[in-house]
């Protein structure tokens, strides 16, 4: 498989909500040159660039961005105009505007510019992809942005899970602590 190829198949692992994990695909850096994030230290993903890994990831987010826009906006089943609607509606409420320029509100023809992935100039303000976000239901254009920097997002389970597993780790630290402040009575008695 060409570096291509292999970029894009863990482009789409993402893109289409498919758990991706180094260990069953390879590292991340076939995915975003010059990116390694299979070593984590203290909960941070540790990123080692190449000479040209991070121009050629820069490179190639526009690309794989407005790609995780249509496959979000794809899978949410809904029409340009609905999600176009729903994001105004939810702009409106939050007393936002999602584009630039004097419309007031946010046309078909923007969005599916914004979708178009031959469409090397229009893209949305970081406030229209978290309204896009929020109405089509998936967070695959934020994880994309996430990426090219070494890191990911996760929803609140795993947000959750890995509260409990800090937890666990305090516990056992502490009857640790435990064990010994036993220890060190009984041989003081």
């Amino acid at each position: 498989m060409s570096k291509r190829g292999s970029w894009r198949l863990k482009f789409e692992l993402l893109a289409t909500g498919t758990n991706y994990s180094p260990g069953n695909y390879g590292s991340t850096s076939g995915f975003f040159p010059g990116l390694d994030t299979n070593t984590i230290t203290g909960g941070q993903v540790m990123a080692q660039g190449t000479l040209f890994g991070s121009a050629y990831r820069l490179a190639s987010f526009d690309r794989a961005f407005k790609a995780s826009l249509r496959t979000a906006f794809e899978k949410s089943g809904l029409s340009c105009v609905q999600v176009a609607e729903q994001m105004d509606a939810l702009a409106k409420e939050a007393g936002i505007k999602l584009n630039s320029g004097n419309a007031a509100a946010l046309s078909t023809a923007t969005l599916e510019k914004w979708l178009n992935q031959n469409d090397d100039e229009r893209f949305p303000s970081p406030r229209a992809v978290v309204a896009f976000c929020e109405v089509v239901g998936a967070a695959d254009p934020l994880d994309t942005m996430a990426l090219v920097v070494g890191r990911k997002t996760i929803d609140q389970r795993q947000v959750m899970l890995l509260e409990r597993a800090e937890v666990e780790e305090r516990i056992k630290a502490l009857k640790r602590r435990k064990r010994l402040l036993e220890a060190e009575l009984c041989t003081t008695q």
